[in-house]
């Protein structure tokens, strides 16, 4: 500005010819400042603004990142740093040059393969499953005993009697189904005749389960039928015999090692009929398990199937006998509390075990005793590596129900109060307080509970029902010096005499000549604080 006028923002003026009075001034401001902020997306999205971004030093720039369709964001760097799948990012208030990408990655897609299973067999996995898009996922089939896998098919196109089936590379939903039948049983009967005399058919003869055999019996001339048996029974002199519905159930027995089972193996036995099975350990072993079925009838070492009318299965395990020694440990609590496990309890040598003691609601653990020796008024205790027969035994006593309350007491400067800080009394006793000063000092003043006692050396709290303060203040003793004047002849002083003045204060003389005479001189003197003034007065 030249004269109050802009000239611009010019970095040299001339005033030329000057003839008269000139005021120039000069105006400042900061250069604005600019930083580049560069963003760039991979391929299958987008980031805004894209490419170099000059911002305003201090001013914010916020990008947009956006996946194309079936894709998503894989991640987001600022400056080199993750800063996670983000779809948008501000810069706030830009004091540097900054760089922003994005990545991105196609969305996973996943199928569902329904797999089921009919009657007498399974699939496995069973129902849903859910398969990435190129992923694999194998099916077993498996059938019951007595059956067999009838067909599996796989998105409604038979694959076969096949036990196992993998989808590969899977791009699409399925469904994977199985059947199961019944396997094919069949039985043998075997059929013979004595001498003169025929029975058809002869020999063995297999017979399809469920189905019917005939045979015919036949005495040569001069002969009769004496008697027809059946599995060992009489059923007349027939001469025409039915074997209707033929049915037989297989047994399995197998045995572990260190025992044996009899008979083992495969067993046939007639619908109806029975069974009996015996069990023998070896030497040094003892019987651990008989499971018939799947399922345990513990270690017998008999077992009997009766009335079959299934197939069934028996196993048995076997286990050496436990040389391990064993040791007891004896628990038992007193009135009012548990211990857990209470009784007697069995533990292996090197064993460890553990006991909980609890008391009852108002009740307390008193004492626990391991062998007869106090170990305290512990609430877990554990006996380790035991070597030895052990007893632990607790007591309990009643928690105390007295009441207490706090008295608090506290003294001020230059004193105190016996007792001091908190003490616990018991509901309805007395309690005393004693006050003293220091030298010099005395009681200013007394509050009990907020409320003033006044300067008492000595409180006492009566039949205490709640809890209190009691709290002392002290202040200094006020002290008294005396002055002493006097006046010599033809003269006076005032006040004359003994005077007392508190420490601290002023005290002032008028001396005074009779007519005729002045005042010769004036002596103070300070014996052991006793201050005395003398006046000589000359004519």
């Amino acid at each position: 500005m030249v004269d109050d006028v802009s000239v611009g923002a010019v970095d040299e003026y001339s005033f030329d010819n000057v003839t008269a009075d000139h005021a120039i001034s000069a105006s400042f401001e900061q250069d604005t400042v600019y930083y580049t902020i560069t963003a760039s997306a991979g391929e299958h999205g987008t980031i805004a603004p894209d490419g170099a971004t000059e911002v305003e030093v201090g001013t914010a720039q916020t990008y947009l990142i956006t996946a194309e369709a079936g894709y998503h964001i894989k991640d987001v760097l600022v400056d080199g740093e993750s800063v996670g799948a983000v779809e948008e990012y501000t810069f706030d208030s830009v004091t540097a040059d900054h760089t922003i990408s994005a990545s991105f990655e196609q969305d996973t897609v996943y199928y569902t393969i329904t797999a089921s299973a009919g009657e007498h067999g399974t699939i496995t996995p069973d129902g849903e499953t859910t398969v990435a898009e190129g992923g694999n996922q194998t099916y077993t089939i498996t059938a019951e005993a007595g059956y067999h896998i009838k067909d599996v098919l796989v998105d409604d196109v038979s694959v076969g009697a096949v036990a196992e089936y993998s989808f590969d590379d899977v791009a699409a939903d399925h469904t994977i189904s199985a059947s199961f039948e019944q396997d094919t049983v069949y039985y043998t009967i075997t059929a013979s005749a004595g001498e003169h005399g025929t029975i058809a058919p002869e020999g063995a003869t297999e017979v399809e389960a469920g189905t019917a055999q005939t045979y015919l019996i036949t005495a040569e001339a001069g002969y009769h039928i004496k008697d027809v048996m059946v599995d060992g029974e009489s059923v007349g002199a027939v001469e025409e015999y039915s074997f209707d519905n033929v049915t037989a159930y297989t047994i399995t027995a197998s045995a572990g090692e260190h025992g044996t089972i009899a008979p083992d193996g495969e067993t046939t036995v007639a619908e109806g009929g029975s069974q009996t099975y015996t069990i023998t350990a070896e030497a040094g072993y003892h019987i651990k398990d008989v499971m018939v079925d799947g399922e345990s009838v513990g270690a017998v070492a008999e077992y009997s199937f009766d009335d079959v009318a299934a197939n069934h299965t028996i196993s048995v395990t076997f286990e050496e006998d436990n040389t391990t020694e064993y040791y007891t440990l004896t628990a038992s609590a007193g009135e009012y509390g548990t211990i857990t496990p209470d009784g007697e309890t069995t533990v292996a040598e090197g064993g460890s075990q553990t006991y909980t003691i609890t008391a009852e609601a108002g009740y307390h653990i008193k004492d626990v005793l391991v062998d007869d020796v106090s170990v305290g008024a512990v609430a877990e205790y554990s006996f380790d590596d035991v070597a030895a027969n052990h007893a632990i035994s607790v007591t309990f006593e009643e928690d105390n129900t007295t009441e207490y309350y706090t008295l608090t007491a506290s003294a001020g400067e230059y004193g105190t109060i016996a007792p001091d800080g908190a003490t616990e009394v018991e509901a309805g006793t007395t309690q005393t307080y004693i006050i003293t000063a220091e030298v010099g000092y005395h009681i200013k003043d007394v509050l009990v509970d907020g409320e003033s006692v006044g300067a008492v050396e000595e409180y006492t709290f009566d039949s205490v029902t709640a809890d209190h303060t009691i709290s002392a203040s002290f202040e200094q003793d006020t002290v008294y010096y005396t002055i002493t004047a006097s006046a010599g002849e033809h003269g006076t002083i005032a006040p004359e005499g003994a005077t007392e003045v508190e420490a601290g204060t002023a005290q002032t003389y008028l001396i005074t000549a009779e007519a005729g005479y002045h005042i010769k001189d004036v002596l103070v003197l300070n014996t052991a604080l006793m201050t005395s003034l003398r006046i000589i007065l000359y004519q």
